[in-house]
């Protein structure tokens, strides 16, 4: 084995290697593989920050597809069913589009144009392009869509429930400490005598 190979194939494996112990270290190792092997870079974009190195899959990037405007598709003379595989990395802001070259998944419009989507060979994967576009700012953090259970309302009378048991509560604290004070004076007299 080359020794140029070896190194490559150690700088490839050593992020994946390093981000279970600190997911930081690991993305300092990405990015200084990327920089200094640009030819390797192909190879760990899809999985991480082409700017920063964070791992895409962490939680901490999001990927939706989004569909190209009619101005994009024309300069472009891409087909009107081309979808954009567009990730966002919430540590840097780094915004990268990958155009999917696959075919319309819509079997509505395959009916109507009387064409069967045909699907890649085995082994292959569709060919994509980066667009790397990158954004300033601050990028804020997705929010949950969890719907939120309204906490019920107490009616009033569980809250004069609560406020009786509270005063009776206090009632008993306060005969308890009396005999205690009781006790203590009557054995404090009897003591004196």
């Amino acid at each position: 084995m080359d020794t140029d190979t070896a190194t490559i194939q150690y700088r490839l494996s050593l992020p994946h290697a390093l981000y279970s112990v600190s997911p930081a270290l690991s993305a300092l190792h990405t990015s200084r593989a990327t920089a200094l092997h640009p030819e390797i870079s192909a190879v760990l974009h899809p999985t991480h920050c082409p700017k920063c190195g964070t791992y895409h899959f962490s939680g901490d990037h999001s990927s939706y597809l989004v569909g190209l405007s009619a101005k994009k598709k024309r300069k472009r003379a891409i087909s009107p069913h081309a979808k954009v595989l567009r990730r966002r990395c919430h540590f840097c802001g780094f915004l990268i589009d990958i155009l999917d070259h696959s075919p319309a998944q819509l079997s509505g419009d395959s009916s109507r144009i009387g064409t069967v989507p045909s699907t890649p060979k085995t082994g292959q994967g569709p060919p994509s392009s980066d667009i790397h576009r990158p954004t300033a700012g601050t990028v804020q953090t997705p929010t949950p869509s969890l719907p939120r259970q309204p906490h019920p309302k107490p009616s009033h009378s569980s809250l004069r429930d609560m406020l009786s048991r509270d005063r009776h509560r206090e009632d008993v604290a306060k005969s308890h400490k009396k005999r205690k004070e009781g006790q203590e004076g009557l054995a404090a007299f009897l003591k004196e005598l």
